[in-house]
């Protein structure tokens, strides 16, 4: 887990900085994310896939972002 600006995370390159970023590349690994928010009590933490469709505000995310850095199978 780390700290990182949500700008470095979207082709618009727009966003402020998140309190955490879970990087989850494999599909079964989606427990540990989920898990860490859970304990955190978190109501609306936000999940990112390739953030394509996304223009984040430049101010600060409070909350944990969880991207997917997935692949579908062939």
């Amino acid at each position: 887990m780390s700290s990182t600006a949500l700008a470095s995370l979207t082709p618009l390159w727009l966003g402020g900085p998140a309190s955490a970023v879970l990087q989850v590349a494999d599909p079964d690994d989606w427990f540990e994310p989920v898990r860490t928010i859970g304990d955190r009590q978190e109501d609306a933490p936000l999940i990112l896939g390739h953030g394509s469709n996304v223009i984040a505000s430049g101010t600060a995310h409070e909350g944990t972002v969880a991207v997917m850095n997935t692949r579908a199978s062939p």
